[in-house]
């Protein structure tokens, strides 16, 4: 999905109703969904915000969407058109700039990077418990790892993908996974 570059406050709507999807949408809850939603960004940029992933939480009927510019993490209901940031950016964790995000079965959040850790040694990823607890800030093997877009796999593992994975490679590229089980102790890269 393209990023976008929008004001302080945007509305946000298909791409936040699609992330969401009916999983969460019981009859009763249908009907009072909002058919938007309102994402206030960066103010103080004169190019405003760039929003990039959306994670759900489908249990909690909660969405998640990450900021390009700055890393901030946002949250919001399904119920209401307003969300709020979450976690704040800017440095909090490392995190300078957030890419792609998820939620496991526990309610976890999973923070992909981007280009964060490049040439800085600080984190590649993040997780955090469901109050936004941090759970662990991680580096990934390598030094030009920009990891884009995370998934939770069957397994219940979260899978990050990095885009700078060097030619030659499976046409699936490089997969860093994170057991939720063994939060921080095993992080181990696997070729597809």
């Amino acid at each position: 999905m393209p990023s976008l570059i929008v004001p302080a406050r945007t509305l946000l709507a298909a791409t936040v109703i699609a992330a969401l999807g009916t999983a969460i949408a019981v009859p009763a809850m249908a009907e009072s969904r909002p058919a938007t939603y309102l994402l206030d960004g960066d103010a103080d940029s004169p190019l405003g915000s760039k929003f990039e992933g959306i994670g759900a939480d489908q249990r909690r009927g909660l969405f998640y969407v990450s900021e390009v510019t700055g890393g901030e993490i946002h949250r919001g209901s399904a119920r209401s058109s307003d969300t709020q940031q979450w976690l704040a950016g800017d440095g909090t964790h490392g995190r300078f700039t957030a890419r792609g995000i998820t939620v496991d079965d526990q309610g976890r959040v999973y923070v992909a990077g981007g280009p964060n850790g490049i040439g800085t040694g600080r984190p590649d990823l993040w997780v955090y418990a469901a109050d936004g607890t941090l759970l662990a800030a991680l580096r990934t093997p390598g030094t030009e790892v920009f990891l884009n877009d995370v998934a939770i796999g069957p397994d219940g593992a979260a899978y990050f993908t990095n885009s700078n994975d060097p030619p030659g490679l499976p046409r699936r590229g490089r997969r860093h996974r994170v057991a939720g089980d063994t939060m921080g102790r095993r992080n181990r890269q696997h070729s597809a």
